[in-house]
């Protein structure tokens, strides 16, 4: 398919349906777990693989490195290099798994010796949880090469199998828990390190089996200049993912200080439905990132800069989608999926989903900046300002703060990192600020604002029911989606839209006939 928009549809498509089906497994999966652990040991379970699983996000940033220079050079038909970006790329993320292994078992002296809040009774389950969640983390580190180059060649049909495939295999080891009547942590961990291999293992086949780029060459494993401009870049890259981390998992660690496992539990639920609602909205930018690369590979920085401003715009609409019903009954929907609702879930949930929103409309930003290759000022000014919200965390639970104040500080301090990934852009880039308010900004403004005040009316107007959670899902998506086209998006986006909505008419047509 040679038709970069085709292939954009095409992709979009694959990738929202192993959505669709991963999201539903795994909020009953998350269902399971919490009805077979008990609040308390989800929120233990949480604390400890928590601080291995949230590298997944490490995993996914650490592909843009990979993938980066793949699609650049795919953009300039360059086959040659190809090969020696992966393989420089395999020699890298074994050195970086090796590195975290041994950082994350110096860590488990400190962590598993007294630091973090764990009963005397599981502190057995924690360490063997921990353990295994470590080995889980060297493969999934070491896959990294082989997810960047299916992305790079925007493979999303294989990437829908093999997701699918994975969640499949996760609520099989939530399940498999339920017949266990004693270290359940440890059943659940264990199937996860299986899951883990068992995806790593299908991953590097597939390349091997359909992509030539993917043979390993022992000349190529450590190419001079290539390696250590890709080893520099992978650096920066894991610095700002392990910022990150270090501010996700560093709050529930200074929550768990202060205020025990069970706040873990909820900052865990809203987590989860955080993760989900990320893995929505980030379709838009997985599929069009290839092509944002691309464009910067053969020198089209006007074209780079309309995508990267699309991702920003339509990955955030896309977000509120469900955001918005979400959190209009957040009460109501929590009820439905949890057997029991850790104190203050709703709160929790509601601003985290406001911040996923705030993050959201930088996403066409990075990719900007990743396409340009230079990241350096970005990952380090970015990345430090993340990590503040833990000592800020930290402190205003020392003077007694509240857990909402507490939101509230991270609410504000996604605030400060949008405006300093947007001035950094512009720097970089030449993306102009005002063009960013302009398409993006103030679009996604009016549109929001339609809704809410949509959903404000139906909640006055009606008591919450299963009618009442239908009815705000359905009349949202009509708002949204008449506001989106009306306000959302420009003339010649619209062009596209229309194109769209009557080769769909044609085919129902043909198919009536």
């Amino acid at each position: 398919m040679n038709n970069p928009a085709k292939r954009i549809l095409l992709n979009t498509s694959f990738l929202y349906g192993k959505l669709i089906f991963s999201a539903v497994v795994t909020l009953y999966s998350t269902r399971i777990l919490i009805s077979a652990l008990g609040i308390a040991d989800f929120g233990i379970y949480n604390l400890i693989a928590g601080v291995i699983l949230m590298l997944a996000f490490i995993n996914g940033a650490m592909t843009i490195t990979t993938q980066r220079y793949l699609s650049y050079h795919l953009g300039k038909n360059d086959s040659h290099t190809l090969t020696k970006i992966f393989n420089s790329s395999v020699s890298i993320h074994f050195m970086i798994s090796l590195i975290i292994v041994l950082v994350l078992e110096v860590l488990s002296i400190w962590l598993l010796g007294g630091f973090l809040k764990i009963p005397a009774d599981k502190q057995f389950e924690a360490s063997c949880c921990y353990h295994m969640m470590v080995v889980s983390t060297f493969f999934t580190v070491n896959a990294v090469p082989y997810d960047s180059l299916i992305n790079a060649k925007e493979d999303m049909r294989f990437d829908a199998i093999i997701g699918i495939v994975e969640t499949i295999l996760k609520l099989a080891a939530a399940y498999y828990i339920t017949f266990f009547s004693a270290h359940k942590l440890i059943a659940y961990s264990a199937g996860i390190v299986f899951t883990t291999i068992v995806i790593r293992i299908a991953k590097s086949l597939w390349c091997r089996i359909k992509y030539q780029e993917s043979s390993i060459q022992m000349k190529w494993l450590k190419e001079g200049y290539l390696f250590r401009e890709m080893l520099a870049y992978a650096t920066w890259n894991l610095f700002g993912s392990i910022c990150y981390v270090a501010s996700s998992q560093g709050i529930a660690v200074v929550l768990n200080r202060f205020l025990g496992v069970n706040i873990n539990g909820t900052y865990a639920i809203s987590q989860q439905m955080n993760s989900q609602l990320q893995s929505f909205s980030v379709i838009i930018s997985k599929a069009l990132n290839p092509q944002i690369m691309k464009s910067e590979g053969i020198g089209d920085r006007a074209r780079m800069t309309k995508l990267s401003l699309l991702s920003s715009k339509s990955s955030t609409l896309l977000l509120l989608f469900v955001v918005i019903p979400l959190i209009a009954e957040m009460n109501g929907i929590l009820q439905l999926w949890l057997p029991k609702i850790p104190p203050a879930t709703g709160l929790f949930c509601t601003i985290i989903l406001i911040n996923a929103v705030i993050n959201q409309l930088s996403t066409g930003l990075k990719s900007a900046v990743q396409a340009s290759g230079n990241i350096k000022l970005y990952q380090s000014v970015v990345g430090s300002t993340i990590i503040l919200i833990v000592p800020i965390t930290y402190i205003l639970l020392q003077h007694g703060c509240t857990v909402f104040q507490v939101l509230l500080a991270m609410s504000s301090m996604e605030v400060v990192s949008l405006t300093l990934r947007l001035i950094i852009c512009h720097k970089v880039t030449k993306i102009g600020i005002n063009r960013f308010f302009t398409e993006v900004i103030v679009k996604i403004i009016l549109v929001s604002s339609i809704a809410v005040c949509t959903m404000i009316l139906l909640q006055y107007c009606l008591d919450f029911s299963i009618l009442r959670l239908f009815l705000t899902v359905m009349l949202n998506a009509i708002v949204m989606s008449l506001s989106i086209y009306l306000l959302g998006i420009n003339a010649s986006e619209r062009t596209i839209v229309n194109a769209a909505i009557r080769k769909i008419k044609k085919k129902n047509i043909s198919l009536s006939v």
